[in-house]
């Protein structure tokens, strides 16, 4: 799984930070630089994986971003409506 989030890499090791406590995986953690509109970037970033992993789908909660991972010809999901996979778990 790769992220890409709009922050500045500034902002890296407090998103390290969250995602570990949140128990969040991934490979690969993408950021925006200063310079470069958010959805922009992660619309270039998509093209990018796309082209190298063949990613086919991208979970984002701004429509402005989803409309760029459209875009950039990818399925996306808002987190909102995805279902609480944890309420499927079973312990023991």
């Amino acid at each position: 799984m790769f992220l890409i989030t709009g922050r500045s890499p500034k902002q890296r090791r407090e998103t390290v930070r969250a995602l570990r406590a949140a128990g969040v995986r991934y490979s690969r953690l993408y950021m925006a630089p200063d310079s470069i509109d958010d959805e922009q970037y992660k619309y270039e970033t998509a093209m990018r994986l796309k082209r190298s992993h063949n990613i086919t789908v991208a979970i984002d909660n701004n429509p402005k971003a989803r409309a760029m991972y459209n875009k950039a010809g990818l399925a996306t999901k808002d987190p909102a409506k995805l279902p609480d996979v944890g309420k499927f778990w079973t312990i023991g």
